[in-house]
């Protein structure tokens, strides 16, 4: 339902959801930077911007 009220599709939302992964863990997950997250820059991944 949220996508249709947003009105984007699934793959969307997943891809920016990916991209905005990436963009926080490059490599693989750590703690570290889970804890050090560009909040900016994943806000902006998931607002459509760079990917």
């Amino acid at each position: 339902m949220a996508v249709d009220v947003l009105g984007v599709s699934l793959d969307e939302v997943m891809a920016r959801n990916i991209a905005k992964l990436r963009a926080r863990y490059p490599e693989k997950f750590t703690a570290v930077n889970a804890m050090m997250r560009d909040l900016a820059a994943e806000r902006q991944i998931l607002e459509g911007g760079h990917e």
